[in-house]
Order: C-alpha cells, then structure tokens, then sequence
C-alpha cells in the first residue's frame, strides 16, 4: 500500500531538510513524497546537500511564486500515485511510526488521523490536540470544529479532494469537513505522532491574523450556507454552528491581542485550555 506525501515548500530553505528528515525515518517504508516548489527554489538540490538525496521524494513546482498553499497542495495531488494520500507542512515533523499506524486504519475507515502536539517556537509542547488517556475513536464534524489546530489526516483517494479554490486560509478546516461530510467520521488515535510547529513568521504571528481568520470564517460560513461547498444537508447547520464558534474564539484572540502584541493564536489557545480545565 502506498502512500502519497505532498509538502508545499514556500521559502522552506531553514525546515524542509527535517520535516523531510523525519518522512525518511518512518517505520513504514512504502510511501512517496512529492515536495512543490512555489518559490522556483531548487530544493531537489538542497535536500541533497543535506544528505536527502531517497528516491522515494520527488519534485515538482506550480511554477509561481507565493501562489498560495492550497495552489501547491493541488499541484502535488496530481502527482499523487499512492492508494493513500496525506499533507506535510514544510515546517512540521512526524515521529516515526506515524504511517505504520495511521496507513492501516486510513486504508480501513476511509481516513485516519492522530492528535498533535503544537509546539512553541522555543520547542516546548503547548498542548496537545487529544486528551493523553483517551481511547482511539470516531472523530465527527462538531469534535474536529473544536480543535484549536489543524488535523492532517491519511485519506484514501477516493474521499481525497483538491483543497477549494479561492480558500487560503483555513483550507484545512474545509479540506477535513469535507472529508468528513464524504466519508463519514475519522478513525482518530489520540496518540501525538507529529509535531505541528508554532515558528515566528508563520500566519500566526501576523500583525494582523485575526482579522485574517475573521474574514476567513465569514467567507466560509457564507459558501456552506449557500451551498457552495459540497458539505452534506445533513451537516450544513452543525457545521455552520460550530464554524460560528471558532470565530467567536478567534475575536476573543483579536480582544486579546490588545494587551498582548506579540501573542499568538496557538498560545492564546493554550491558554484558554488551562482556564477551560479549572
């Protein structure tokens, strides 16, 4: 059985080599990884002078500069040949025995995925997405909508979509409901077995991100309600309920941001778990 990695790579030059480092180190050995340059970077050449030279990793590029993460995702699907497919960001990491647990149960219930640890910028865990003494489950829409991070599960590829034109951001949100909305709940491990990294210069630390995400979840609750995406009639009102309350979350992070300049989202998350627990 093999599986497809696409990592988008957009000025990527200081993480790619150990996002990739820790594809090569997989248990699982029957995988491919396509990077997509958006950036005309030759990182073909880069990850072999950092001695990544496996002939499982492939390169591709969208031929454009900063065309946008989901312009690259799509790129890289198309050269997807895996029965499985999954997305890398170009400055996270897996831990080793990600694909030898994930593949098996992706292949089984349609998709699989595991709970991250959202790490600083200085290395230290700020939380992680799932409870640490919880049994593997069935992850349906309105628990994936009160994650504060992104998921990144194995698909098989027929509930593989292309990521939704004209979404930037939060385009793994929409990727997951749609998933959802196609193949029923996620078979969910609550077992950390990536690393997603909070690093100065992401879109969290942007002077202006909430506002960003504002406008984010208003485009997206607009295109559900108007059934413009292809989320299930079923579905259409819990998701459109449980989208208004990750905004609500997020102007509550903007309020925050008043007194707190250099605060990020997922930290202002962290922090609104702890309170959340008491």
């Amino acid at each position: 059985m093999l599986v497809s990695i696409v990592i988008p790579a957009y000025r990527a030059e200081a993480t790619l080599p150990e996002t990739v480092r820790s594809v090569v180190a997989q248990t699982y050995s029957h995988w491919e990884c396509i990077v997509v340059s958006d950036d005309r970077v030759d990182y073909g050449r880069l990850l072999r002078q950092s001695g990544l030279a496996d002939p499982r990793i492939r390169h591709v590029s969208t031929g454009q500069i900063a065309s946008g993460c989901h312009v690259a995702r799509n790129r890289g699907l198309t050269e997807c040949r895996g029965e499985i497919v999954c997305a890398l960001d170009a400055d996270d990491v897996w831990l080793p025995r990600r694909l030898e647990v994930l593949a098996p149960q992706a292949r089984l219930h349609g998709a699989s995925v595991d709970g991250p640890r959202v790490v600083g910028g200085d290395g230290s865990v700020l939380y992680t997405a799932f409870a640490a003494d919880a049994s593997p489950f069935m992850l349906d829409v309105s628990q994936l909508l009160r994650l504060t991070c992104p998921l990144f599960p194995l698909t098989r590829r027929n509930v593989t979509f292309p990521r939704t034109p004209g979404i930037e951001h939060l385009e793994d949100v929409v990727s997951n409901v749609l998933v959802i909305s196609a193949n029923g709940p996620i078979w969910a491990t609550p077992e950390p077995l990536m690393d997603y990294r909070v690093l100065s210069g992401s879109m969290c630390h942007a002077e202006d991100s909430a506002g960003v995400f504002d406008r984010a979840y208003a485009e997206i609750i607009k295109r559900v309600a108007e059934d413009s995406l292809p989320v299930s009639a079923a579905l259409r009102s819990e998701v459109i309920a449980c989208l208004e309350k990750k905004r609500a979350l997020n102007l509550q992070f903007d309020a925050a941001l008043r007194d707190a300049a250099t605060l990020d989202f997922q930290t202002f998350a962290a922090s609104h778990k702890n309170r959340s627990a008491h």
